[in-house]
């Protein structure tokens, strides 16, 4: 019986925690609370990391001679600081750099949000713990991005307007009438079904180049999982309209010469 008490104390503590980990995950995830809220996200984190110090802090306290170990850390809870502080300096710059970025009111991003912090990305924001913030890239590759990078970098959110934009660069020959390729590219763009909105395609001369004249338009999509079939329907499109209209659409040619060939052209010795 006094072992069965002697494993009990010792073991209630952490199925406690254990229970208590799973209503607090199903609580959160059953109500959808956490879909687009990355404050909540958080909170759960914090919550469930709380539970199970509590825990392993009751079973540890039935351990005979633990309580005056207890004591000795607390006395020395200064020192105690400061070396876990050293240790874990940037597990606390994490924590603290995930509290700033969920508790403010305009917050850069939310979980569901296509984003791209600093170099990294674009990917969608799937989750963010204590420590990192979890990126899955197009390709689907996750990304896990640490709180303090995330509180450092310049983040671009893709979704926080409504549609989005990708460009459509093509090139035509010096002597191309510019003003009807541009009118091809626009009414191909404007007649996708993908089209969103009522932007315009805003074709303009991007540039000039060795061999020929760029054009680009922008290609507004509901979606950005849209916008690469349908910039891809749209050089098709175009493409096939520039034939029609003998529009050329200039590419580098490359001759080979074999060793030897034309040097009777050459001046005698």
């Amino acid at each position: 019986m006094e072992i069965f008490i002697t494993v009990l104390k010792y073991v209630l503590p952490l199925v406690i925690a254990l229970i208590a980990d799973r209503i607090i995950n199903k609580g959160f995830d059953k109500a959808s609370m956490l879909n687009g809220k990355i404050h909540l996200v958080l909170l759960k984190s914090l919550l469930i990391a709380a539970v199970w110090a509590i825990a392993v802090t009751a079973s540890l306290s039935n351990i005979p001679g633990f309580t005056k170990t207890w004591e000795a850390l607390i006395a020395g809870s200064g020192i105690l600081a400061v070396v876990v502080g050293l240790a874990a300096q940037d597990t606390f710059s994490n924590v603290f750099a995930g509290f700033a970025i969920s508790a403010s009111s305009t917050r850069p991003f939310d979980v569901g949000d296509r984003v791209m912090i600093g170099d990294i990305g674009p990917g969608y924001i799937m989750d963010i713990s204590l420590r990192h913030v979890v990126l899955e890239t197009f390709d689907h590759q996750k990304i896990f991005v640490p709180n303090s990078m995330v509180g450092k970098s310049v983040i671009i959110n893709y979704t926080q307007m409504p549609g989005y934009a990708a460009p459509i660069e093509i090139s035509v020959a010096y002597g191309t009438p510019l003003k009807r390729a541009m009118e091809i590219m626009e009414d191909v763009i404007l007649s996708h079904p993908d089209h969103y909105g009522e932007n315009n395609a805003a074709v303009r001369i991007e540039g000039t180049q060795d061999s020929g004249i760029l054009l680009k338009g922008l290609m507004f999509t509901p979606r950005f999982e849209d916008s690469k079939m349908a910039c891809s329907d749209c050089y098709l499109e175009i493409i096939r309209r520039f034939g029609e209209e003998s529009i050329e659409i200039p590419y580098n040619k490359l001759e080979i010469l074999e060793k030897g060939a034309g040097r009777e052209d050459l001046p005698a010795e």
